[in-house]
């Protein structure tokens, strides 16, 4: 598994906590099931994902777990070098910069934090870069794994928006290297394996992450 980019430590000490919780979970079930030897004919994530779903075009948000081929894994350094004055000028970005980043936009090339000052776009969190690509570039495959779980509620929207305004390939696919916190009432849809899983429950997502990034 690559690396977890975090914005700050308390985000990285909540990912690693989020990942041990799941761990013992995980560990726990691969006990009851070595006991019993169900692996034969069942995966792991079969007796996790009693709601998971094979069909249905109604899904905001497509994941695949860990590097897919069309990733765009840097999304700094992407942003950076594709970024445009006018998406930092729009309500809908403003909006998330002022609440990811507690920052408020001053003009196209002008940020201000109280805690940072005044900089350029390019030094915002990977978390907000990685949104406003996802906002203005749906088409492309970014990796999330560069926001931090405060990005999540915008993850969603975005997918809506982008749902709202396109008939036909709505849906919205990027990458996670992580097992992000997704809280009751989530629903996204895990490609990996050409599969199209539909999954609405923390749990049986933090099951198909174990599964598929142990392979990454």
């Amino acid at each position: 598994m690559k690396r977890t980019k975090v914005s700050s430590e308390e985000s990285l000490e909540g990912k690693i906590f989020i990942q041990f919780v799941a761990l013992i979970y995980i560990s726990f079930i691969h006990q009851i099931m070595s006991n019993n030897n169900p692996y034969k004919n069942y995966s792991m994530a079969y007796f996790g994902i009693n709601r998971i779903k094979t069909k249905g075009d109604d899904i905001l948000l497509k994941i695949y777990f860990g590097s897919h081929p069309e990733e765009i894994y840097n999304t700094d350094l992407y942003f950076k070098n594709s970024y445009k004055d006018e998406w930092i000028l729009d309500d809908f970005v403003k909006r998330m910069i002022k609440e990811v980043d507690n920052s408020e936009v001053i003009a196209a090339n002008v940020i201000k934090n109280d805690v940072l000052g005044y900089f350029p776009p390019i030094f915002l969190s990977g978390g907000v870069k990685t949104l406003i690509l996802m906002y203005f570039q749906p088409k492309m495959i970014f990796n999330i794994s560069n926001c931090g779980d405060n990005c999540i509620p915008f993850l969603f929207e975005i997918a809506k928006k982008r749902e709202e305004s396109v008939k036909n390939n709505k849906d919205i696919t990027v990458c996670l290297h992580h097992c992000m916190d997704f809280q009751d009432g989530m629903k996204v849809k895990v490609i990996n394996d050409n599969k199209r899983k539909i999954v609405t429950d923390p749990m049986e997502f933090l099951l198909l992450a174990n599964e598929y990034l142990r392979r990454d």
